[in-house]
């Protein structure tokens, strides 16, 4: 209501705001996620280039100085696709330490905080690739215009 828009106006009017699922096709296209392995066999970082498949795509960790290494993925990817617990029977490579790992795959990132742009594959926004969501206002940091 009037007690907490932008503007100034006075008129009488209030509304209900309901934040959905995202269901704009291009927006779900970009839902690229946060996926984090930590190591469950020790307490300390790996050597190895960790890589396993999660939704038929091939997630790269890499290797790692301490015991958790998350990245983003480069592609679409629903919240059950990662095994939750991979080890030497199911990481790419042929390595047969001993070592495990959960994995835990985070809420959407990029688009669906905004950032609705193209990405090419290295993870990079392609050049002339601009926001489609909206952007920020400078009057808070929790207020989104949209066009």
């Amino acid at each position: 209501d009037k007690s907490n828009w932008l503007g100034g106006d006075t008129y009488g009017d209030y509304f209900d705001i309901v934040e959905g699922p995202c269901i704009d096709s291009e927006a779900q296209a970009q839902c690229r996620r946060q996926v984090t392995a930590h190591r469950g066999d020790a307490n300390h970082g790996w050597g190895m280039p960790l890589e396993f498949v999660c939704g038929g795509n091939v997630v790269h960790i890499g290797s790692s100085g301490s015991r958790d290494k998350s990245i983003t993925s480069t592609f679409k990817l629903d919240g059950d696709d990662c095994p939750a617990r991979v080890d030497k029977s199911n990481w790419r490579g042929g390595h047969t330490y001993g070592d495990w790992f959960s994995v835990d795959v985070g809420p959407c990132v990029g688009a669906a905080l905004g950032d609705a742009v193209e990405y090419d594959h290295e993870d990079k926004p392609k050049l002339g690739s601009k926001t489609k969501l909206g952007k920020k206002t400078d009057a808070s940091a929790n207020t989104w215009k949209a066009w």
